[in-house]
């Protein structure tokens, strides 16, 4: 191998090794887009999660009131004169 075609070699290598450093920083840019995105997301689940226990408190609430209301006026109307 002669001096030019070592030192065409080294360009097309150092050239290859550029592209491929481009592309592990594009990639790890778009990881890091990726997991912000699943942060976000994951956040929102959280405050869907924490709204969706809120109602089912507040019905769970409501239909025990409801129970109670029943069974008073059920008490009332059929218990002993």
């Amino acid at each position: 191998m002669t001096q030019k075609e070592i030192g065409q070699r080294f360009e097309r290598i150092e050239t290859q090794l550029e592209i491929l450093a481009r592309y592990n920083v594009s990639t790890a840019a778009r990881v890091d887009e990726l997991f912000e995105a699943q942060k976000r997301t994951e956040a929102s689940l959280v405050r869907l999660t924490e709204r969706t226990e809120t109602g089912f408190a507040r019905l769970t609430d409501a239909l025990t009131s409801l129970v109670r209301i029943v069974e008073r006026r059920v008490s009332d109307d059929h218990g002993p004169k």
